[in-house]
């Protein structure tokens, strides 16, 4: 049995709608619902009154559902436990990010918080796609995740509780390049660069439509926020860009700036409630001295 099983099956019980559950997994719904069903093929009986309108837990659903969290919280903690045991892992740090803050942020962060330490950590530092990111952390393979956060587009961690540090801010902005945006015509529509299913800012853009005097039609997708900011500098498209990765376009004029707003984001490292090995918490008291606590996550 896959313990994302488990997960999936909590958060449709969360959302009480299977598209719902699939979207906050990042999972297509067809290949959300197929691992449900397989779920309820291992365990031998259906879990959910699939209705028109709502799903409800079946009997057997309802007696799972408790012994499913404590299924996920026993395999963690094993795990937890398992890795404290080893000499390696006592004094070892995991850290997972995304992509853009693996190179923008991430070592500079750790140069500057590892410089008082006598016996220098193991740092293992993992880049990956944010839906990889959030699957790392929920199972147990990191014990810091640090990520760019929305206030409306919370991460599901699969039941796990975080403490959370906001850690600096950036913003998504839309540009296109200069002369491909000069070269529309009236009416013509925006070529428009969206994300893929696997990055956060793909819920985030898609809540906040381009809105411009032009019609606006989609002609190309990537996950990582690298290759949407190349895609604009290859002339594809307008999207909205980590302003850190096109503020150099911008004041060079090779980029223009489209009148919309800008979404503005924070970047959160944040670390499991329960204890981490004495060099994560080490790090993690480095860091509260010196930035905010965010919100219970």
């Amino acid at each position: 049995m896959d313990t994302d099983w488990l997960v999936d099956f909590l958060a449709v019980i969360e959302s009480g709608s299977f598209t719902k559950a699939a979207n906050s997994r990042n999972v297509s719904q067809p290949a959300f619902s197929r691992r449900i069903q397989t779920l309820e093929n291992w365990i031998g009986v259906p879990l959910f009154e699939r209705g028109i309108h709502k799903v409800t837990l079946t009997a057997a659903g309802e007696i799972f559902r408790n012994q499913a969290q404590e299924m996920i919280e026993l395999v963690n903690v094993s795990r937890a436990r398992a890795l404290a045991a080893s000499t390696r892992s006592r004094n070892s740090v995991q850290l997972v990010c995304t992509h853009t803050l693996s190179f923008t942020l991430v070592p500079s962060l750790l140069q500057r918080l590892l410089r008082d330490f006598t016996d220098q950590p193991a740092v293992t530092i993992s880049a990956c796609t944010m839906a990889d990111c959030v699957r790392s952390i929920r199972d147990g393979n990191s014990s810091f995740i640090v990520y760019h956060y929305h206030d409306d587009h919370d991460c599901d961690f699969g039941g796990k509780r975080l403490r959370s540090l906001d850690i600096g801010s950036e913003c998504l902005t839309l540009v296109c390049r200069a002369d491909v945006y000069q070269a529309l015509a009236p009416g013509e529509p925006l070529p428009f660069i969206q994300y893929g299913d696997e990055s956060a800012f793909k819920k985030i853009v898609h809540d906040n439509p381009v809105r411009l005097e032009r019609p606006v039609a989609e002609v190309y997708r990537a996950t990582l926020a690298q290759t949407v900011a190349t895609a604009v500098h290859n002339g594809i498209g307008a999207a909205y860009c980590l302003r850190s990765l096109v503020l150099e376009d911008l004041q060079s004029g090779r980029f223009v700036k489209l009148p919309a707003p800008d979404i503005p984001l924070l970047i959160r490292i944040s670390m499991p409630r329960s204890r981490q090995n004495e060099t994560c918490e080490r790090l993690w008291r480095a860091l509260a001295k010196q930035y905010s606590p965010a919100g219970d996550s």
